[in-house]
């Protein structure tokens, strides 16, 4: 047992770790334009101005890219500094929410303080997880090397260069489950409804409340959702909600090619064009096979999940988290868009992967952990050099074979888990 002596120095190593880590990264991309992070910004100004048909403008054949003039007026007038502009497709809520910073801020002084917001939404996501699947994470030596590997993966230094408002959705979400955690599931359920409002896709994480039969953390969902509706109504009006609604109609039936998006739709749809095709952004009509194909892979993985689970349901004491990271990895790869800055979620899976791993101490199990890292990091030299030389238009998709080999290893672990010590 540790003395108070040990105990405090251990607790100043570690807050010394995250103070460099923090200081390291927030330098690292102060600059950063955010170029997804403009989309928001330019929202919100929208809203403000009330011109509400240009909110959910967009270029009809190139995605990242606007042909609204009064984008453009709003960018200028901001110093956004941007030649390209991101459309904006989250809720009007978001837009409304941003309305007090996005009033008295220009755009750089707005990206700056979101800088620091992002970092601690990863930072307080990373904390929540280790604390609930994996403690001894909070060691000062694991968690440092857990804080540098994972500054080095391709998800993590894309979400900040593009200033994603995704990590900040992903620790409402932790956090969520974290209040549920420590039988606060009320409370758990209403701070869940905020992401599941903002991104919609979240919405899969309350399978796991469903299957521990947790009403009250679904109860506090569905009331958090009514809550944001009301909101998201008295902030943006009826007409922007419609207009969004159509929005997501129009997505829903093209399909994204570029690069950056890992999706099992955007796989199939691969598989018919070339690399310098896959390399623009153009969007496509999806065609019906691809659409019926990756809905109904979709079916099937979640189908698999569903029936390993029941099959699965006495022996699942002490096995709650692998419900967790198979509805994470789910959410990510079933989606008809998964850019690759989404993968950063993926630590999740993998942390609560390694306290199973490390307890069957199997050289194969060790093998495909450290794919999954080794992964993570690819893209990163990927980016450099892959994406000129390469002759396959598929490898740019790595992050779904991650995501695929990770829920392969959960499927299999429900399959073999054994019941509780009585």
């Amino acid at each position: 047992m540790k003395n108070n002596g040990t105990q405090q120095s251990q607790y100043l190593l570690i807050a010394l770790i995250i103070a460099g880590w923090f200081g390291i990264n927030l330098f690292y991309d102060w600059h950063s334009k955010g170029q997804d992070l403009a989309s928001g910004y330019i929202g919100s100004k929208i809203l403000l101005k009330g011109e509400i048909d240009h909110l959910y403008s967009y270029d009809k054949n190139q995605y990242p890219e606007q042909d609204d003039e009064l984008w453009d007026q709003i960018a200028e007038e901001s110093e956004c500094g941007m030649d390209i502009l991101h459309p904006y497709v989250q809720i009007p809520l978001w837009a409304g929410l941003l309305q007090p910073l996005v009033k008295y801020l220009q755009y750089p002084e707005f990206t700056h303080i979101f800088h620091i917001i992002i970092l601690l939404s990863l930072l307080g996501s990373i904390l929540l997880s280790f604390k609930m699947w994996a403690p001894e994470f909070l060691e000062s030596i694991p968690l440092m090397l857990f804080l540098i590997i994972f500054s080095l993966t391709m998800p993590f230094r894309y979400t900040l260069f593009l200033m994603q408002t995704h990590p900040i959705l992903f620790f409402f979400m932790i956090l969520g489950l974290y209040l549920d955690h420590k039988n606060k599931p009320f409370i758990g359920g209403m701070v869940m409804a905020f992401p599941i409002a903002i991104k919609i896709t979240p919405i899969i994480i309350l399978f796991y409340w469903m299957i521990k039969k947790r009403m009250r953390a679904l109860w506090g969902a569905l009331t958090g959702g009514a809550l944001l509706g009301i909101t998201s109504l008295i902030l943006a009006g009826w007409q922007s909600h419609l207009n969004f609604l159509e929005r997501i109609q129009q997505i829903s039936s093209i399909t994204l090619t570029g690069y950056g998006n890992h999706s099992i739709r955007a796989y199939l749809m691969r598989t018919t064009m070339t690399l310098d095709s896959v390399k623009q952004w153009y969007m496509y009509q999806t065609p019906a096979w691809v659409s019926v194909t990756s809905t109904l892979i979709s079916i099937l993985l979640f189908s698999l999940f569903f029936i390993s689970v029941y099959r699965a349901r006495k022996k699942l004491d002490g096995h709650y988290d692998i419900i967790v990271a198979q509805l994470i990895i789910l959410q990510i790869i079933t989606a008809p868009i998964a850019w690759m800055h989404y993968f950063f979620m993926l630590f999740v899976p993998i942390i609560i992967a390694f306290k199973y791993i490390r307890s069957e101490n199997s050289i194969g199990a060790w093998l495909l952990w450290g794919i999954t890292i080794i992964g993570q990091l690819f893209p990163f030299a990927y980016a450099k050099i892959a994406y000129h030389y390469t002759n396959s238009n598929q490898v740019i998709l790595f992050g779904l074979y991650l995501g695929l080999i990770l829920y392969t290893y959960f499927i299999l672990k429900l399959w073999t888990v054994k019941e509780p010590a009585s």
